[in-house]
């Protein structure tokens, strides 16, 4: 991942990419007052990694209870994405959120338990974590400035699909904690060298 950070960096300065920075970085770095820092590093360091976790890391599991509800989380939230990044609902993003994990995730987990109960479905791992790991890399499209070539996008989503990859590896060996806390400790350590500059 160190590798292609670099690589973007110099592909940045050799201004072959003209990315946007990270929203969360221009935010950090445009606020002066402590108090509304630690709000941010609240929500960017800690809740934003919960919930993205459990949206997408939740159904890389074997037990078709977990990974039924698990994928519901997965579609609630790139429906809520999908639905704040053309503006169609104008909530806060976190509120948008528990909304529509209550509305939607809840009863779609239902009827996709039922269903992959009924029959038989097994779980592949290996297909899931890949499927979850571009899934997850996709959604950060958001933070691109929609102007690049295929190979362009795949340098920059690749440190995404690739830390995806191993939360995914941490959730099969270790369990869901671990990959929570290691999703923290990036989003912190971003946080602070933000917070920094």
């Amino acid at each position: 991942m160190l590798l292609i950070r670099f690589l973007i960096a110099i592909l940045d300065s050799l201004n072959l990419l003209s990315r946007n920075s990270h929203p969360t970085s221009e935010l950090v770095q445009s606020e002066s007052e402590l108090w509304k820092l630690l709000v941010i590093f609240l929500f960017s360091g800690i809740i934003h990694p919960v919930v993205e976790e459990f949206s997408f890391r939740l159904c890389i599991s074997k037990n078709l209870k977990i990974f039924s509800y698990g994928l519901s989380l997965s579609f609630s939230f790139i429906l809520v994405l999908f639905l704040k990044l053309y503006e169609l609902i104008d909530f806060n993003y976190e509120i948008s959120f528990i909304i529509m994990l209550l509305v939607i995730a809840a009863p779609v987990g239902f009827v996709l338990k039922i269903f992959t109960t009924k029959v038989k479905l097994n779980v592949n791992l290996k297909s899931i974590t890949i499927v979850s790991s571009l899934l997850f890399a996709l959604i950060h499209l958001n933070i691109t400035n929609y102007q690049y070539d295929l190979f362009q996008y795949s340098v920059i989503l690749l440190p995404y699909f690739l830390k995806r990859f191993v939360y995914s590896y941490a959730r099969i060996t270790i369990g869901m904690s671990s990959c929570i806390i290691l999703h923290i400790l990036n989003n912190s350590f971003f946080f602070l060298i933000n917070a920094l500059i």
